[in-house]
């Protein structure tokens, strides 16, 4: 996960407010999905969340650990960036959850909206990212370690649902 607090994104948080009826001093995240170092999907993910197929995200416990990343909890916003830092749309937690990664639903791997919404591609795909941010930090992979499960809402702007 990459933040930014660029001028862009705090442009982009008052278009949300002025459309909303916030104030645009109302607190929020502004992060990518993915790390772009060890991912080649920030962008598609990111995406997949603008056109409100993507519901909910999945991060190591660690991640947020080890880069002073604060946790979003249920009713925060976030400005969803892809991987130029470029803001895409605004989401809210629904619910957080942590588990551990092999405790991880069928359901919930499915609300992630990627690949066949199945458990065994979301497994596959967030074990190959999880490993790359493990042994940068110098750990192995356990199937045990704890993640965080984020559902959310696409709340602005609101996604065009095909009929």
């Amino acid at each position: 996960m990459i933040g930014s607090n660029a001028e862009n994104v705090k442009e982009f948080w008052k278009s949300f407010c002025a459309a909303n009826d916030l104030p645009d001093d109302t607190e929020y995240h502004a992060r990518t999905f993915s790390d772009s170092r060890y991912s080649l999907v920030t962008d598609e993910i990111a995406e997949l969340a603008r056109q409100g197929n993507k519901r909910a995200t999945c991060h190591l416990q660690l991640d947020f650990e080890k880069n002073a990343v604060p946790y979003r909890f249920p009713g925060d916003y976030m400005v969803v960036l892809n991987s130029t830092l470029t803001p895409l749309c605004v989401i809210q937690c629904r619910r957080l959850e942590f588990v551990a990664f092999n405790q991880v639903t069928d359901e919930f791997a499915a609300s992630e909206g990627e690949g066949d919404l199945s458990y065994d591609y979301w497994a596959k795909v967030h074990k190959r990212y999880f490993v790359k941010l493990l042994e940068t930090w110098g750990l192995d992979w356990d199937a045990s370690i704890n993640v965080v499960c984020e559902s959310f809402e696409t709340v602005w702007p609101k996604p065009y649902l095909a009929i």
